[in-house]
């Protein structure tokens, strides 16, 4: 909780693979 900015990227790094590589996430 402590570190807020490495919890922020992995989170808009996740939505941004799932938008940019949908096929990728569902296999």
């Amino acid at each position: 909780m402590k570190s807020s900015s490495p919890s922020q990227l992995n989170i808009l790094s996740k939505p941004d693979c799932v938008i940019i590589m949908p096929m990728n996430t569902e296999m």
